[in-house]
């Protein structure tokens, strides 16, 4: 076991690299969000694909069926089903060619990234952390009062909270983080991630954040420990040279 002490305000400060998870959200918000690695990161993708000879065989085998409850009719009923109708026996002698094997693609599916940022609060001096983490949770929420951002390309830091009255019922709610399809058909204010100094990844979409909190609070000698469990998704479908690029060499 490394006898290297590991400071948390080292961790949060930015100064070991490799041990901290950043999320930013540049054109919503200016805060960083950064929390130590507590666990191991997994991508998962799917493919869909299809067999155009199953097509095939679904008429071949619907018409079967339907002799086959004619034939519970009788033999004359039976020949009626395949009077005009012919099916080729021979075709099932070659059932599974190679040709009959082949797949079609239809698309695929990023399986989505998960991660949890873990904000432990050590004095009122970094009582910021525990403002980070409820920021970090409602970003999953709509923001009815956003307008795309300041001068600064940034909505800033301050929490703001909205009671609801008869007004806002009627009130058009505006996406989490203002995310959008720009004119150009890309997405904006999406959110980039960056684990320790080997990935890097922009283009997410924050679609579940669930927040946990331990009891405690501030008092001697007295941490409190907020969680954020984030599920991200991609904005636009991966290509593998995208997916590659996110793995820094």
């Amino acid at each position: 076991m490394s006898k290297i002490p590991l400071q948390l305000d080292d961790l949060y400060s930015g100064n070991i690299p490799n041990a901290i998870v950043k999320l930013t959200c540049p054109g919503y918000t200016k805060t960083q969000f950064i929390a130590p690695i507590v666990n191991d990161f997994g991508l998962s993708a799917s493919s869909a694909m299809t067999q155009p000879f199953d097509e095939y065989m679904s008429g071949i085998q619907n018409k079967l069926q339907t002799a086959t409850m004619a034939s519970t009719m009788g033999s004359a009923a039976a020949a009626k089903v395949f009077d005009g109708q012919g099916i080729d026996f021979s075709k099932f002698a070659v059932y599974k060619t190679r040709a009959q094997t082949i797949r079609m693609y239809q698309g695929s599916q990023f399986g989505g990234l998960n991660l949890d940022m873990i904000f432990i609060v050590t004095s009122r001096s970094n009582i910021r952390r525990y403002h980070d983490a409820i920021e970090l949770s409602s970003c999953v929420y709509p923001d009815p009062n956003f307008n795309g951002g300041d001068a600064n390309g940034s909505r800033g830091a301050a929490l703001q909270y909205f009671q609801m009255n008869a007004s806002a019922l009627t009130q058009q709610l505006r996406p989490p983080c203002g995310y959008k399809i720009g004119a150009n058909g890309i997405p904006q204010n999406t959110w980039n991630i960056q684990i320790g100094t080997y990935f890097r990844a922009g283009g997410f979409v924050l679609e579940n954040a669930a927040m946990t909190q331990s009891k405690e609070r501030m008092g001697q000698g007295e941490a409190l420990i907020t969680t954020v469990s984030c599920q991200f998704g991609v904005a636009l479908d991966v290509t593998c040279d995208q997916y590659k690029s996110w793995f820094i060499k």
